[in-house]
């Protein structure tokens, strides 16, 4: 028993002797290839052997929080600021804080990660430091950027490929691309044994949309390292771009077999098709995982709005109310408000969707022409003409260029509800930015035939004399030409003038000899 016991002892003490020598290599690849359960307990590990180790919290913490388990990584980074209070503990509670919708609390931590890595002197915790601040949702990309400069600037010898690589990303999380660029290709200048500076040159082409520079560097990246798994899925983005659904699904179905497997990544997914407007197969990969169960919220997001797309209305109510009342305020979008708009639109709910809409328009007002445009299309389509020219009226106040299909929607839905004083309002100013559109002549005209009370007054005339003169082409403007010399025919004669009647007739017999109503008239000026 005793020589059991010593054995015992041996081998827990060379278990954590080879777990202290080990460096955090290991970790740090299931984190790239997103194998966030491998990475998680990896971390976990070091934290019991160094428990005073602030790297070790931030990367176990960062596996929770990337796979989508926010209150398993609050848990490790309160454990971990209450070990170890310094900046990358500070820095890691904010991005927590800010993944759980509290954008203030995170730049309070954000603000003390700084205050204290003034006085820090840990390079290697300051690039954490800077990594922890540059990767979540709420960001603090000056003060990474001041962190990650310090780091390099100290980096007398000039190899630290990773802090390049992490100046890339910070460059192209600022929108700054040319010396993101830069930084990935230094980056694969100081270690050619990495994929990644590839695989984010290959991002970054692919969101620019110059396609010829992306494929490139996707593809250098995977003979550099064929594991590394998110290159599969912006590479799938990629092919949605360039049109290639099949490759995008196959490329993106890659990833998912290459990660953990796990309802987020079906989410991911869904999401993913959604953002590629997919929206069929992301209806029945949300269906799957909502039938598989979940708490994960954001499941009823891609619900909502790929049922929106597909007109399964009730259940993409259902879905967006679910969503809206469980995520935390802070977490909602504008498209959240956009998609509940349109959805309680087609619900027949018009004030609920004028509510939905007016909240996405206070969050970004850029979006205000389009979904003014929408509701107004889409009631113009359904023929609810009265509701589409008011919401035509509500467009126009704000949109005062590019607006002449406006205008002549407008002026239709007006004529169809019997408004032919707006009407031809519409279609005069649609004249104005148009002036030799047959059409609105024709809608002209029809409108002020609508206001003669006598069928000799002509106050319609001009307007018809005007199709003639524009509708050179018989074929095409058949009809119009048609209704015009017919008017102005009849308007000859009802005030007796037999071969001015007679001669506009003709012309109407020409075009449409079976014309019932001019073979009658013609009839009588014999």
């Amino acid at each position: 028993m005793k020589m059991y016991r010593f054995s015992l002892v041996i081998a827990l003490f060379f278990a954590v002797f080879q777990l202290q020598a080990q460096d955090i290599t290991t970790g740090l690849r299931s984190l790239d290839v997103e194998k966030f359960e491998e990475a998680k307990a990896f971390f976990q590990a070091r934290i019991n052997s160094e428990p005073l180790n602030s790297i070790n919290y931030y990367l176990a913490g960062e596996a929770a929080l990337r796979s989508g388990k926010t209150e398993e990584a609050k848990q490790i980074f309160s454990k971990g600021i209450g070990a170890v209070n310094n900046s990358l503990t500070n820095a890691a509670t904010g991005a927590y804080i800010g993944e759980n919708g509290d954008a203030d609390g995170a730049r309070k931590f954000y603000a003390a990660a700084m205050t204290m890595a003034e006085k820090e002197k840990d390079n290697v915790v300051l690039q954490y430091t800077a990594r922890a601040m540059s990767s979540f949702e709420v960001k603090n990309l000056e003060g990474a950027l001041i962190l990650i400069n310090r780091v390099i600037a100290a980096d007398k010898k000039n190899v630290n490929a990773e802090a390049h690589f992490l100046l890339a990303c910070i460059y192209l999380e600022m929108g700054e691309g040319g010396k993101a660029v830069s930084e990935f290709e230094k980056t694969a200048e100081l270690d050619k044994t990495t994929a990644k500076p590839f695989w984010k040159l290959g991002y970054l082409y692919t969101r620019s949309r110059n396609t010829r520079e992306a494929l490139p560097n996707f593809e250098k990246a995977i003979t550099i390292d064929a594991g590394l798994a998110p290159i599969y899925r912006d590479m799938g983005d990629l092919y949605f771009q360039m049109n290639q659904t099949s490759k995008a699904i196959e490329s993106y179905k890659k990833y998912l077999s290459m990660i953990d497997k796990s309802i987020d990544a079906q989410i991911r997914y869904a999401s993913f098709l959604v953002t590629n407007k997919d929206y069929k197969n992301a209806y029945i990969e949300s269906k799957e995982i909502e039938k598989a169960g979940t708490d994960n919220v954001y499941l009823y997001r891609m619900l909502g709005y790929s049922a929106c797309e597909i007109d399964s209305v009730n259940e993409g109510v259902t879905a967006m109310e679910k969503f809206m009342s469980k995520v935390a305020p802070a977490k909602i979008r504008t498209g959240d408000y956009e998609y509940m708009g349109k959805l309680q639109l087609k619900s027949g709910k018009d004030a609920e969707a004028d509510a939905a809409f007016k909240k996405a328009i206070e969050m970004d007002s850029t979006l205000a022409i389009e979904l003014y445009s929408y509701v107004a299309e889409y009631h113009f389509k359904g023929r609810a003409y009265a509701k589409a020219a008011a919401a035509y009226e509500q467009l126009l106040v704000i949109k005062t260029s590019n607006n002449l299909t406006d205008y002549f929607n407008q002026g239709r839905s007006y004529y169809n509800i019997q408004q032919y004083g707006k009407a031809d309002t519409c279609f005069a100013k649609l004249i104005e930015g148009s002036p030799n559109y047959v059409p609105a002549y024709i809608y002209r005209g029809r409108c002020n035939q609508s206001f003669e009370k006598r069928p000799d007054e002509g106050k319609a005339k001009p307007y018809f004399d005007k199709v003639i003169e524009l509708a050179t082409d018989p074929v095409k403007y058949k009809r119009d030409l048609i209704e015009a010399n017919r008017y102005i025919g009849f308007h000859y004669y009802y005030k007796n003038d037999k071969a001015q009647a007679k001669a506009f007739f003709t012309k109407v017999l020409e075009l449409d000899p079976n014309d019932k109503d001019t073979k009658a008239a013609m009839a009588n000026l014999k």
